[in-house]
């Protein structure tokens, strides 16, 4: 009884006091989201740039273009070599040619190529300001590299960045200097004759051009002019009393009338370089670089900034008649495309060369378009991208910052990325990023503004890395969250 008591006693004393509400918090950790990211693709890329003298139209959209370029490689995650050759070859129609050579000084030292007496081509120009204007270096000067099967440290050709550095204190300037090639080429353009001679040279170990193509390397071919190829594969002339352009073009085009206008197919039979045999010859190097690379990935990438329609593909190439009478008259259509006072020539070889590695349509942009850049859009490209995250756990209301971890490994060796700082703090905006002082790399959170590639993977949130140079190492990331349950 005694025991009773004491107890109905302490239990009278409890309920004396206010009782408090108790909850048990629970917390968990998992993996929202994780990548192993490679080391960078590597690319050599081959710039052919047409030097005729009709290029006096598109040489001030030649000069901007190449700058965009050169930006677009350095702000890409590449291990690139780039190089620059015109359509210059020795042939029945011309004199001496640079036969596929690499252009290996600035326009400055090139100044007397950008002026051009009255020709059928072009009438008399001086463009010697256009070179002076965008190239700010007198002197393109690399610093000496080697190549795998030579060994000799030596100035290149070509610019170049990889995990040893650059070769050039300035490539954006340097890649905008060399490829402005003038206009005192041949005027019957051969870019596929100019890339079947490099082909050689990159091959001959007495050519300064030796070891360009690695083989473990993609290659990018990209065609840059304002006619099509005349590549010659006999001695026979083509030079009469119409332009050579024109006879070019007449040789290489077969032209039907439609209800839609003039539609052209290349012509088979004629005297030009075998087209199938040139797209042949390509394609055995991509076969050949997928076999050391182990991999079916295509290899071998080509483009072309050509006389098709702004529009283009989206609207096929077809002629109507044109607003120059005389361009109509040497051709027997009107012109491949017209932008202010810029006039292209039709294209059929260089496109269907261009299509026959085609991914991706946009391989093909017109000349007389104000941005070419999207004539990049087939190369082998591996940016960072962003990392797709599962959040669900979090819920509605959690703070990415506050609630995730991104932790990066390189070489065994871990960090925690800091958080980018936003620009906008606006709920309606998209907001920018910037890196912190003192950082070389941070994580940008999303969750109102995910990416397409997040989304179609039924992913809500992403982490995206922005850094101030491109890492050359392979790199691990995981995110690791915690929620209350």
């Amino acid at each position: 009884m005694r025991r009773l008591l004491v107890c109905l006693c302490l239990m009278s004393a409890c309920n004396e006091h206010e009782l408090n509400d108790v909850s048990l918090t629970r917390w968990t950790q998992w993996v929202a989201g994780a990548r192993i990211v490679e080391g960078p693709a590597k690319v050599d890329v081959l710039l052919v740039v047409d030097d005729s003298p009709s290029m006096h139209d598109q040489a001030g959209l030649l000069a901007s273009n190449l700058e965009a370029i050169a930006e677009v490689y350095e702000g890409e995650r590449l291990d690139y070599r780039i190089g620059v050759i015109t359509t210059d070859v020795s042939g029945p129609d011309c004199a001496t040619g640079r036969d596929g050579a690499l252009v290996r000084t600035s326009c400055r030292e090139r100044l007397p190529s950008f002026v051009a007496s009255v020709n059928h081509e072009s009438p008399a120009v001086d463009l010697r300001d256009v070179c002076i204007d965008s190239c700010p270096l007198d002197v393109v000067t690399t610093r000496p590299t080697s190549v795998e099967a030579e060994g000799l440290r030596r100035p290149r050709a070509w610019l170049e960045r990889g995990g040893a550095g650059q070769n050039t204190v300035a490539p954006v300037a340097a890649l905008t200097c060399m490829g402005q090639v003038g206009i005192a080429g041949c005027a019957a353009e051969s870019p596929f004759g100019a890339v079947l001679h490099f082909l050689e040279r990159t091959e001959d170990r007495d050519d300064p051009d030796f070891g360009f193509m690695r083989p473990d390397a993609g290659l990018a071919i990209v065609f840059i002019g304002d006619e099509d190829d005349c590549s010659r594969g006999s001695a026979s002339s083509l030079n009469g009393d119409a332009s050579v352009s024109a006879a070019c073009w007449r040789e290489a085009a077969d032209c039907v009338e439609g209800d839609d206008g003039t539609s052209c197919s290349v012509a088979n039979g004629r005297d030009l370089v075998d087209l199938e045999g040139f797209i042949e010859r390509l394609q055995f190097i991509d076969a050949q670089k997928r076999m050391i690379s182990r991999a079916d990935e295509q290899r071998v990438f080509v483009s072309a900034v050509a006389g098709v329609p702004l529009a283009f593909p989206e609207r096929r190439q077809t002629f109507g008649p044109g607003d120059d009478p005389a361009f109509e008259r040497a051709f027997g259509i009107g012109a491949g495309c017209v932008m202010g006072g810029a006039v292209a020539a039709p294209s059929v070889r260089t496109v269907k060369v261009a299509e026959a590695f085609e991914p991706w349509e946009s391989n093909v942009v017109s000349v007389c378009g104000s941005d070419w850049r999207s004539a990049l859009a087939c190369l082998p490209f591996e940016s960072v991208r962003p990392l797709c995250l599962d959040i669900e756990p979090l819920g509605g209301d959690a703070s990415m910052e506050e609630s995730c971890v991104l932790m990066e490994t390189r070489q065994g060796e871990s960090r925690r990325l800091p958080e980018c700082v936003p620009q906008c703090e606006d709920e309606a905006c998209d907001p920018l990023f910037a890196m912190p002082d003192g950082v070389d790399a941070c994580v940008e959170w999303r969750t109102r503004t995910v990416s397409e590639f997040c989304l179609d993977r039924g992913l809500a949130a992403e982490a995206t890395i922005l850094r101030r140079e491109p890492s050359w190492d392979a790199l691990e990331y995981e995110v690791t969250c915690a929620a209350e349950i």
